[in-house]
């Protein structure tokens, strides 16, 4: 993609723009007050404009003054009534005059008559949204051999329909399941064993900028390590994707690489660290008597959007359950955090929020500073590399599935790490990797790496899958497990 006429790779940020990728969605900010939203494959965009704009634009999606008649204005002011006219006012640069076909000259196609039908799923929103002018842009693709015809009109009507608040989805024969080895149609089922030789593992890396060690010396050393370690147990079809939160990014951003793709094998990029932004506070702009009134009320509601998962790192979590793992593939997330885990007066609600999440089909890593700490021989404390749930690595202990004797002397009271660890996953202190020397760093990432693969693999599962429609617009493969046995 180009920003500003310079070749980038996502999530980037210019002086007044700020450009970011969700796994399905592109989304490019203005601090002008426009924002721009596009499918992956641009074939769809949407555009939400301040109110500061009402009347005062111009161009090929009208003047946005919520007037028809006058939406084929061309530059001079002047309103037209030709497509082609008004199309070829807007031209940039060198491009061709654009011959608008005729609509009278269109026979019907039976493919877009069948999508606007009666017997289409769409119909729930034909008396509230007119079909004519979607029909006729179906016409004109198909006859002119556009890919995904029908799917990109389907597509842009339901857009239409959601503006109206009618809720329906673009008919279920138009996509298919592409999480697996193999497409599916909606209704298809099938069944797979794990492990096998794939891999899918998400990165949600924190670029606060005191995090950019850790992610340099600790976290690209181990992608490295854990993809060669799989590909030494069979597993050779291994793909990192990777989630930016933090720092500039105060949006969960999905990392491109290698001229915008979203997966990469074993190098982890390199990516762009930074100072979170000052939020400003109500509470500092009010007089003595109301400001500690605001700063409770300011603290109450950050409580309350830590105990309903409101924060930037539980919508960058959240995020991250909801890819579309390849439902062949063995699946783990590792978050990289630049802070404990925060918790509030309501912590009895984030806790609980904790307890009801279960999904032995995804393998929890966390990476991040401990507070609290403690091994009853003191001296041990800073030695500890992490620990999962029956085991503590440390870097004294050369074996690097580590002992189970220290675990019960283990003391620490983080219900992040306690999350983790009930997930089949691994909780690693980053506190003593950056105090630790050069050879204890390095065996530090490969003892995190062997770990991380050991909950990967050690769990033989049987998953049942189905392909389904996830939302209006897409449909994935939904799986769940038959049957699991440690290995």
């Amino acid at each position: 993609m180009s920003v500003v006429s310079a070749p980038t790779e996502l999530p980037t940020r210019k002086e007044n723009i700020a450009v970011y990728r969700g796994y399905a969605m592109l989304t490019i900010k203005s601090t002008y007050g426009v924002e721009l939203y596009c499918s992956d494959d641009l074939a769809g965009c949407g555009v939400i404009l301040s109110g500061f704009y009402h009347a005062q634009v111009k161009g090929l999606l009208g003047n946005g003054n919520n007037e028809p008649y006058d939406d084929f204005t061309i530059p001079n002011g002047k309103i037209v009534v030709s497509e082609g006219e008004f199309g070829n006012s807007y031209k940039i640069g060198n491009c061709p005059q654009v011959n608008v076909p005729k609509h009278a000259d269109h026979k019907d196609v039976p493919e877009c008559t069948k999508l606007f039908s009666f017997e289409s799923s769409m119909r729930y929103c034909f008396p509230f949204v007119s079909t004519e002018k979607f029909k006729t842009a179906c016409v004109h693709g198909k006859e002119g051999g556009v890919k995904d015809t029908e799917l990109n009109i389907a597509k842009a009507y339901v857009a239409a329909c959601h503006v109206h608040n009618i809720p329906i989805s673009v008919p279920s024969h138009l996509v298919h399941c592409e999480n697996a080895d193999k497409a599916y149609g909606v209704g298809d089922k099938f069944s797979v064993k794990l492990p096998g030789k794939a891999a899918d593992i998400i990165l949600l890396v924190d670029t606060a900028k005191e995090n950019e060690g850790v992610y340099k010396d600790l976290i690209q050393p181990i992608v490295a390590d854990v993809s060669k370690e799989l590909k030494g147990k069979g597993i050779s079809d291994v793909q990192f994707h990777l989630i930016a939160h933090g720092g500039e990014n105060q949006w969960p951003s999905h990392v491109t690489v290698d001229g915008g793709k979203l997966t990469f094998e074993q190098n982890a990029p390199d990516i762009k660290f930074a100072a979170n932004p000052k939020h400003e506070h109500i509470s500092d702009s009010v007089g003595a008597t109301l400001k500690p009134y605001l700063e409770t009320l300011e603290s109450v509601l950050h409580d309350l959007k830590l105990a309903l998962g409101m924060t930037l790192e539980a919508k960058t979590y959240n995020e991250a359950i909801s890819y579309p793992f390849r439902a062949h593939a063995v699946k783990a997330i590792i978050a990289v955090n630049s802070k404990p885990c925060e918790v509030g007066r309501l912590h009895l609600l984030q806790k609980l929020r904790a307890l009801l999440y279960k999904d032995n089909k995804i393998s929890l890593n966390l990476v991040t500073p401990f507070q609290g700490l403690n091994v009853k021989d003191v001296k041990k404390t800073k030695d500890v590399i992490g620990f999962n749930n029956d085991h503590v690595f440390t870097m004294s202990n050369k074996k690097p599935e580590g002992t189970a004797e220290l675990y019960k002397d283990l003391e620490y009271s983080d219900f992040c790490a306690d999350f983790t660890i009930r997930n089949r996953g691994n909780v690693f202190v980053t506190d003593n990797f950056l105090s630790a020397s050069a050879d204890a760093k390095k065996q530090f990432v490969q003892t995190a790496a062997h770990n991380i693969v050991d909950q990967l693999t050690n769990l033989e599962q049987g998953l049942d899958c189905e392909c389904k429609m996830v939302n209006a617009y897409n449909a994935r493969n939904v799986c769940w497990e038959a049957y699991s046995k440690e290995k």
